[in-house]
């Protein structure tokens, strides 16, 4: 269909429409129905061929924002990725394994160069590694600048972690990371075996860890400021060595406390300050 009819398709309907009704009155009465059909068809040619051409236009607005892919991806001692089911050795000399790991990342930002910050709405995501789904991976839209380092929560923000009501982000107290017998989410939920050596056989462990005590705020710097510029696309690899909720810093006794929740206290504060100290940004770069 030509351009110029789309363009001004209301003056190329009525221009065509006078030339048919020209052309009526020359004829017969007995063939006018046959050229009002040929009208009526034309419109709708004209029309359909418009809308086409209009949605085909593509969308040449540059982004004035910039992309950031993010992993964190739970890794071993070596940065390679966990397996589940694979026997690992913890540094305290535990030979376990992992079912499943799942944790709350919450209020992320990024620190800019003069020590503002960029926050992300609703700032509440499921990061998890199971048998039946990986979810590690999530995008940011950031406005351009320079940036030093990028800060987020591991667990859920105590004004939130009071009720399980709010819907903000991910948060939903249907997914298995709360608890059903008390008021709260689990910020971090481990569960595989680990080798006890008194009864020589590999037994499970439980490692849901929440309470407000045990919300962790982190900071990762980036190696050197990063300017960020308007349609570019980066990514950011953070990586969680997840044994490290074992070992370190604090040695835990799989076989004296092999399930942690609420408690004992001072057990999950001791868990809780290792999660938090395992992230590491492995690489951040523009792709």
């Amino acid at each position: 269909m030509p351009a110029k009819f789309c363009r001004n398709p209301t003056t190329f309907i009525q221009s065509s429409r006078q030339q048919v009704i020209n052309i009526i009155t020359l004829k017969e009465n007995k063939d006018m129905k046959k050229f009002i059909i040929t009208f009526a068809v034309l419109a709708m040619v004209l029309a359909v061929a418009c809308k086409k051409e209009k949605d085909n236009t593509p969308n040449d607005t540059p982004s004035t924002q910039s992309k950031i892919h993010v992993e964190m991806e739970a890794v071993d001692a070596d940065e390679v990725a966990i397996q589940l089911g694979k026997i690992y050795t913890t540094a305290t000399g535990d030979s376990v394994t992992f079912d499943f790991i799942r944790y709350w990342v919450s209020n992320l930002e990024l620190v800019r160069e003069d020590g503002s910050v960029w926050k992300e709405d609703n700032s509440y995501r499921l990061i998890e590694r199971t048998s039946s789904k990986l979810r590690e991976e999530f995008s940011l839209e950031v406005p351009p600048g320079k940036y030093t380092s990028v800060r987020f929560s591991i667990g859920v923000a105590p004004n939130q972690n009071s009720s399980l009501d709010s819907v903000i982000g991910e948060l939903d107290a249907t997914l298995g990371m709360s608890w059903n017998w008390n008021t709260g989410y689990i910020f971090m939920k481990n569960e595989g075996t680990f080798y006890n050596s008194d009864s020589m056989s590999f037994q499970p462990y439980m490692y849901h860890l929440g309470m407000n005590a045990n919300y962790k705020t982190l900071t990762l710097d980036f190696p050197m400021t990063v300017d960020l510029e308007a349609g570019a696309e980066y990514e950011s690899h953070i990586a969680y060595r997840a044994l490290n909720i074992f070992g370190e810093p604090n040695a835990m006794d799989l076989k004296a406390n092999p399930i942690l929740k609420v408690g004992p206290a001072d057990q999950t504060a001791k868990a809780a300050e290792n999660y938090s100290g395992a992230f590491e940004l492995h690489h951040f770069m523009k792709k």
